[in-house]
């Protein structure tokens, strides 16, 4: 038999016909007059080489082939209907985990708007940040995780699909005082203690960009007395301490606010540096995923323009 001679409307009649086990039946649930259910039941007879229907006494009832048939034709037209049948998507139905590796920072000042956000929208799904880090690119084309979010020069696999959410730059900060410092000459810079991260080195991601390089020589000469992977505890540490450290300036704002910390320009010209979301092109048109990417960009807008 040739598929492409088959009329696949044929397969809800049949369907149809299995259920009700009666011509009259099937003709009204389908619509159909019962002559011409009764033809479309000759021409599937003829299709299946089989009766499907038999008249036993006033009913009818199925041929042993027709039993056989039910079931997978039910599956089939189910199927098909999945293929063809649109998205209807509501966040309020997302569950399991959606992964972003990103740099420690990030979480402190995106969690809660975050939090806030899923509570209200998604309310059974886990947002799971994970360290960025080497494997980080390998990792999301091959779905171990779901969107990286970086500095964009950070990212050179032309491969994935990158947007821009947020821009930021270095600043120094250290511990309050009175009046607050509005930039650190180079001099100065040099003689204080500092404490930094490694987390820029070559050793994690090939350097693109100036000004990350001009920043790791400012680390090479600065005299690091504590060398961490973590930017968020930078502030903490340095609220208790006398030294200076390096970090974005959404930080040093959120945590200007908690801890006795101020910030200043550092002594040299550094440009800002942007932020985006990068993800694997297979899923780009996926509703949970666009959904997700829209949602971040939404917060982004709202809270960091």
């Amino acid at each position: 038999m040739d598929i492409r001679n088959i009329n696949l409307n044929y397969l809800i009649i049949l369907s149809t016909l299995l259920e009700t086990k009666n011509v009259t039946a099937a003709g009204h649930k389908l619509g159909m007059s019962q002559p011409a259910t009764s033809t479309a039941l000759s021409k599937l007879r003829r299709l299946f080489n089989d009766e499907l229907l038999v008249a036993v006494g006033r009913e009818f009832q199925l041929t042993p082939k027709a039993e056989a048939l039910q079931e997978p034709v039910r599956e089939l037209i189910e199927t098909i209907q999945g293929i063809f049948a649109s998205d209807v998507f509501s966040p309020s139905d997302l569950s399991g985990e959606f992964v972003i590796a990103t740099a420690d920072y990030l979480p402190v000042i995106f969690g809660p708007h975050l939090i806030e956000a899923i509570s209200e929208t998604a309310p059974n799904l886990t947002v799971h940040f994970t360290n960025l880090n080497r494997n980080s690119v390998e990792d999301i084309k091959t779905n171990e995780i779901d969107m990286i979010i970086a500095p964009d020069s950070l990212i050179v696999d032309s491969t994935l699909v990158s947007q821009g959410i947020f821009t930021d730059q270095f600043v120094c900060v250290y511990r309050r005082e009175k009046p607050a410092k509005k930039k650190l000459d180079l001099e100065s810079y040099l003689q204080s203690t500092h404490i930094t991260t490694a987390i820029d080195g070559t050793e994690s991601f090939p350097r693109q960009d100036t000004h990350v390089k001009e920043i790791d020589d400012l680390r090479a000469a600065q005299r690091n007395v504590l060398i961490l992977p973590y930017y968020a505890v930078l502030p903490i540490i340095s609220a208790k301490s006398d030294v200076v450290a390096l970090v974005q300036e959404r930080l040093a704002q959120k945590f200007s606010a908690i801890f006795p910390i101020d910030y200043c320009l550092p002594p040299i010209e550094l440009p800002s540096f942007r932020y985006a979301m990068f993800w694997n092109p297979r899923v780009t048109e996926n509703p949970q995923h666009r959904w997700m990417r829209q949602l971040v960009f939404s917060i982004c807008k709202e809270n960091f323009s």
